[in-house]
């Protein structure tokens, strides 16, 4: 996990998931020259998690790629009422799980433990899972908010 801190106090966290076959590294070089100061307005740390190297099932010969979860068929027909007959639910319940574990972690570390400071992003295979592990957070008070890029729900709501 890689993760980009701001010179001072921090007010919030962003959660940032990399798409299918990139990494945490890759990513987070997109967000070394942004000026905060500019892009947010309060001082946030990021936060880059790396996915599992994963075998894929399809398209079988992906082989092992760098992948929140397995891909069990052609997601370009994914059945948007039957998503989990193209992605694996039970890795991406397992991956919400270790998301939510770093989510808990952001929490912890403001002394308010306020929810509302945490937000999650993702991009293409990563907004899949921000998207998924957002509808599923079940604390006391909502996540400051979720940034989809290229994704879908993964999963029945």
């Amino acid at each position: 996990m890689i993760t980009l801190d701001p010179y001072e106090d921090i007010k919030n966290t962003i959660i940032v998931l990399h798409d299918y076959a990139s990494t945490a590294n890759l990513t987070s070089q997109f967000f070394v020259p942004i000026n905060e100061k500019v892009l947010l307005p309060e001082p946030t740390r990021l936060v880059f998690p790396a996915a599992p190297m994963t075998k894929m099932t399809y398209p079988s010969d992906a082989g092992t790629v760098s992948s929140w979860y397995d891909i069990l068929a052609d997601p370009t027909k994914v059945d948007s009422k039957n998503p989990q007959k193209t992605f694996s639910a039970a890795n991406i319940k397992d991956q919400c799980k270790i998301i939510m574990d770093i989510v808990d972690m952001e929490i912890n570390m403001f002394k308010d433990k306020d929810s509302s400071r945490v937000f999650l992003s993702g991009v293409g295979q990563g907004a899949n899972m921000v998207n998924a592990c957002y509808f599923a957070y079940k604390g006391a008070k909502p996540l400051g908010g979720l940034l989809s890029y290229l994704g879908m729900i993964p999963l029945p709501i």
